[in-house]
């Protein structure tokens, strides 16, 4: 088989994003500036020849990924639960500065002192810990992930049969997902709205080949 590329995208700029609140599986809707980073996606890879687009099926991807459907309209865009954001559970709507200290409580560690996920040992840890400092045991774990993200990959990787070139429209903790199981390391960059984090797999060898903000208009 020849090398495959995998385009990952983050959706646009939502109000919860705005206020800081923990969004998960809960939806809010786009931002006027999430709009126009939406539209800016959909200039940046309206060239791409793409041969599918893959979509989680919560409403801010929806509405992000329409604007690159545009552009391609001979595809008709798969909406998949695989490539849902984290299930945050009992935290999700409550601000970060609420939720990243009970998680860090788990690791023994303190947010004050400028811990972030790059100061974990892992996604797995860092998912294992947020699942354990929910109160009311709803969030999903490192396990329940790590299912999603395989049949995500998987999925991809087969739409885009030999050689080409396929998109997938998701969230920012789970592309740092999607794309640290394929070439650790961007677990320790942000991923701002609309950015794209692209990987060649050729064979065994999985390469990051760019990580690009433009639509993000930061």
């Amino acid at each position: 088989m020849s090398a495959v590329t995998l385009h990952f995208a983050r959706h646009a700029e939502t109000l919860f994003n705005v206020k800081g609140l923990i969004q998960g599986w809960s939806d809010a809707p786009l931002t006027a500036r999430g709009v126009a980073q939406a539209e800016a996606l959909g200039a940046l890879l309206a060239e791409k020849p793409l041969r599918a687009i893959h979509v989680s099926d919560l409403t801010r991807t929806r509405t992000t990924a329409a604007a690159v459907s545009a552009r391609h309209p001979h595809l008709e865009p798969r909406f998949t639960t695989d490539l849902r954001e984290w299930d945050f559970g009992w935290w999700e709507g409550d601000p970060g500065t609420a939720v990243w200290p009970a998680v860090y409580a788990q690791l023994q560690g303190d947010v004050a002192d400028g811990a972030h996920w790059s100061s974990v040992a892992s996604l797995d840890e860092l998912l294992d810990a947020i699942a354990a400092s929910d109160p009311r045991g709803l969030a999903e774990d490192a396990a329940a992930i790590a299912v999603r993200r395989d049949a995500a990959i998987s999925a991809l990787v087969e739409a885009a049969g030999d050689g080409g070139e396929v998109l997938a429209v998701t969230h920012g903790a789970m592309l740092g997902s999607l794309v640290d199981v394929l070439v650790p390391g961007l677990l320790d960059q942000v991923v701002p709205n609309c950015a794209v984090a692209t990987v060649l797999i050729d064979g065994d060898r999985r390469e990051l080949i760019s990580f690009d903000t433009t639509a993000s208009l930061s």
